[in-house]
């Protein structure tokens, strides 16, 4: 059960540093300003958004995940 939870974990923390974290970053390369400049409606905007919460999230699950093992 541990050993299923670190790797759920392992998972979620790669996830977010491989994938999220690199999408996140060509986002704000591409628009060359401050993603909280854009309009609210903004496709970039939008989904930059969405990206942080599912990063946020991931490291949520980790954080819980370490205090459950603890």
């Amino acid at each position: 059960m541990r050993g299923a939870l670190v790797a759920c974990m392992l998972a979620a923390a790669l996830h977010s540093s491989l994938v999220v974290l690199t999408r996140i970053d060509a986002i704000q390369r591409d628009v060359a300003v401050m993603v909280s400049s854009l309009a609210a409606g903004d496709t970039a905007r939008l989904e930059f958004d969405r990206l942080h919460l599912l990063s946020t999230r991931l490291m949520m699950f980790s954080m819980v995940g370490g205090l459950a093992l603890v």
